[in-house]
């Protein structure tokens, strides 16, 4: 699942460079690390539903389907030059 914005590339390495930034007392680095992690939890449904439907597909018996919700937009303020 792909980030949108400035997060677009961001990863798990960028997450650990910007918790050491925030325990230098960077606050911001704390933000944007808080908007990453968010991005990964309200998303965590539409991923999980996904991939059910992914595995059913490939069941020689007949299963009801997911709905996949659509991917929230995540309207966090955050320092956008990490």
């Amino acid at each position: 699942m792909e980030r949108e914005g400035s997060l677009k590339k961001a990863d798990g390495y960028l997450a650990v460079l910007l918790w050491r930034e925030y325990k230098k007392g960077n606050k911001a680095a704390l933000d944007t690390l808080v908007r990453y992690n968010l991005e990964d939890v309200v998303n965590m449904q539409y991923l999980a539903d996904w991939v059910y439907n992914e595995g059913v597909s490939r069941l020689l018996i007949p299963l009801e389907m997911l709905p996949v919700p659509s991917k929230y937009n995540v309207d966090v303020p955050f320092d956008e030059n990490w």
